[in-house]
């Protein structure tokens, strides 16, 4: 997890407007070829991890399972909840 972290930090440390309009190719399960801009996939991940997240405070909620924070100053510092 450590060097996806890494690469992601890399990747968009990186990351000028140029290189966010570069197309990138590929397939998806169903065998179709896409061809998107890749500024236009970071936004698909981060929004596809918001969902996921959602769906597992869901499950905790109904578990009675506090959530950790996520209040950036929180995930970031370690500040107070």
């Amino acid at each position: 997890m450590e060097e996806n972290a890494l690469q992601w930090n890399n990747l968009l440390t990186a990351a000028d407007s140029r290189a966010l309009k570069r197309l990138v190719s590929y397939q998806n399960s169903a065998g179709e070829l896409f061809r998107t801009p890749l500024g236009d996939i970071i936004t698909h991940m981060v929004n596809h991890g918001t969902h996921h997240r959602g769906q597992m405070a869901s499950l905790m909620q109904q578990e009675k399972i506090t959530a950790p924070s996520e209040r950036l100053y929180c995930i970031c510092a370690g500040g107070p909840d």
